[in-house]
């Protein structure tokens, strides 16, 4: 039996299918980090797949790389991912060209879990995030289709992944218990980004205090920590 099932499993193939072809505006540049990692793959290379994935990166990094797509083909960028603690991971793509970044399950699966979808265009980026368990996950940069992008053109891109780690013990007000008073502070800053220090109202670091967040603060409650 498939344990994934709640995550759809894709292949190269449904990306193909799926994807549209990139409509070029025109170039985006963007500029390299100086702390950022290099990777080493140069622009027309494409050794970055489920069978040969590339570097594995922290949770918390920032990737300079290329990308490129032309005559139907595109250069995919596999970075295997470890986490080691529950908490949510997000992977935002700036790019010259028009990119699709994932966070996927384990790359060194052909067939791999697409997580969460993300999409950068010139001046606007979505990011990919989802809270995750520890494991070994992928994140995927890649052109936003297959054609329009040959190499010497506007190939750079930045990866930024950062993580934060899902808070256990949601005890808002300090008193060393989860009760009425931190489920009240969570319900006040519902749909919000979250307040507070440590341990914040958005206890699983998604970035909005919802009913995730609410199912950890009522299974933490009582004395905790």
């Amino acid at each position: 039996m498939n344990t994934a099932a709640p995550h759809r499993i894709v292949t190269v193939a449904w990306l193909v299918a799926t994807v549209a072809a990139a409509s070029v505006a025109g170039p985006c540049p963007v500029e390299c980090p100086p702390d950022a990692i290099i990777a080493p793959e140069p622009c027309g290379d494409d050794q970055d797949t489920c069978a040969r994935p590339s570097m594995s990166i922290p949770t918390d990094a920032v990737v300079c790389a290329t990308g490129w797509a032309s005559d139907g083909t595109r250069d995919i960028d596999l970075y295997p991912v470890v986490v080691t603690t529950r908490g949510t991971l997000t992977a935002s793509l700036v790019a010259d060209f028009d990119g699709l970044v994932l966070i996927t399950g384990d790359p060194s699966l052909c067939q791999f879990p697409v997580l969460a979808v993300g999409h950068s265009t010139c001046g606007d980026s979505t990011p990919a995030r989802i809270t995750l368990d520890p494991g070994t996950y992928g994140a995927y940069a890649a052109t936003d289709g297959f054609d329009g992008w040959p190499c010497g053109t506007d190939n750079d891109y930045i990866l930024t992944l950062t993580f934060v780690e899902s808070c256990t013990c949601p005890d808002l007000d300090g008193d060393g218990v989860v009760g009425a008073t931190d489920l009240a502070t969570l319900l006040g800053d519902w749909g919000t980004a979250g307040s507070g220090d440590g341990c914040s109202t958005d206890a699983d670091g998604s970035g909005s205090v919802d009913s995730e967040d609410l199912a950890i603060l009522l299974s933490s409650w009582g004395v905790c920590g």
